[in-house]
């Protein structure tokens, strides 16, 4: 269940749910439940141009051909790390790519939710009434602690202004507003995998559409010549040459006219 590392606690929360479940994170786990993004690099001063890398990509990121150098497009990149084991040089690393604001476990607000003394959240629902946007802060936090992102509560994390009225009255003195902080960045984090998700999959798609088209169906068809026998196309191929002022096939000297 959690031997998807790009997609870390996130896609594990959503895999249990969808199996009926019981989804139980570690407090780093709800603070920062993305792993940081990686990027493949390729060093050009050792790439030998073996194109190997070419087929392990499944999202087709690496662009290069034979004897020649290789790159890899960083928007197409998912970091899958597939490339590196088919590489005889190991010129190929996976970089940190994390934009800024991702979620960290050590972020500011991130440590001020480990530093605190707070328990569970008893549900006694005395920060409801004082939210000024008419939030539910202790739906809220119940959805970022069990890293639901697919609940109600956590569509309305949008909303928080997060001016801290919920915080005084917690009887569990829960630092609600540095988690509803670290949720914000969380909230972008996961718009942008899903993003990148979508795109990623496209190119998978694109790239099976291709792998699907024999080498005959790739190369264009010439019905013209095809219908020509031989000399007819000695002829068509003089003709032209001497177009262009050049010899003809038979060695005499053509000159444009």
């Amino acid at each position: 269940m959690d031997g998807c590392a790009p997609g870390g606690s996130l896609v594990r929360g959503r895999l249990q749910r969808r199996l009926g479940m019981p989804a139980t994170f570690s407090m780093e786990d709800a603070l920062a439940p993305l792993p940081e993004p990686v990027r493949a690099h390729i060093d050009p001063d050792e790439c030998i141009g073996c194109a190997k890398c070419l087929d392990a990509c499944p999202v087709d990121a690496i662009l290069g051909a034979s004897r020649q150098l290789h790159v890899v497009m960083d928007d197409a990149c998912t970091g899958c790390g597939l490339c590196l084991p088919p590489c005889p040089v190991d010129c190929i690393e996976l970089l940190p790519a994390a934009p800024d604001g991702w979620p960290r476990a050590d972020s500011e607000a991130a440590r001020r939710v480990t530093s605190s003394e707070h328990v569970d959240c008893v549900a006694c629902g005395a920060c409801q009434p004082l939210c000024p946007e008419g939030l539910d802060p202790a739906a809220l936090f119940r959805a970022l602690r069990e890293v639901d992102w697919e609940s109600g509560a956590s569509a309305t994390l949008a909303e928080c202004t997060l001016c801290g009225q919920c915080e005084p009255v917690c009887p569990s003195r829960i630092p609600l507003a540095a988690w509803f902080r670290q949720g914000k960045d969380i909230a972008h984090a996961v718009r942008q995998l899903d993003e990148a998700s979508s795109l990623a999959r496209a190119h998978h798609d694109r790239r099976l559409r291709r792998l699907a088209v024999t080498v005959s169906e790739r190369l264009p068809v010439l019905p013209a010549l095809i219908e020509l026998d031989a000399a007819a196309a000695r002829e068509e191929i003089g003709h032209a040459l001497s177009r262009l002022g050049v010899a003809s096939p038979s060695g005499a000297p053509r000159v444009r006219e």
